[in-house]
């Protein structure tokens, strides 16, 4: 655990040096490596960073939310809900589809 949290900090450390402005590639990822290990506050720091570069999109909304229910913060996974909500932000339903012949 101690290796996957020093992986974590120093792939924070390179994407607060790198030359480069991080996309919303980078952010994604960290969020998501964050919600395995359930670090919120790296979490939320990715998924503000995501709901900047990308306004409509609901993911990082969702999986920030999910995260606090997860780690039982419901409260938190209610105001990003209410926020979605403000925004006018909605998450596109799933859908499958099979070909019958």
């Amino acid at each position: 655990m101690v290796d996957l949290i020093a992986k974590l900090n120093a792939a924070e450390k390179f994407i607060a040096t790198a030359p480069l402005k991080p996309d919303q590639v980078i952010h994604s990822t960290m969020l998501g490596a964050s919600k395995v290990h359930k670090d919120v506050e790296r979490a939320r720091k990715s998924a503000e960073h995501l709901m900047e570069l990308m306004l409509e999109c609901s993911v990082a909304y969702m999986v920030l939310s999910n995260l606090y229910n997860k780690v039982r913060k419901k409260d938190q996974g209610g105001k990003i809900g209410r926020l979605m909500y403000e925004k006018n932000i909605r998450k596109e339903p799933a859908f499958s589809s099979i070909a019958v012949k």
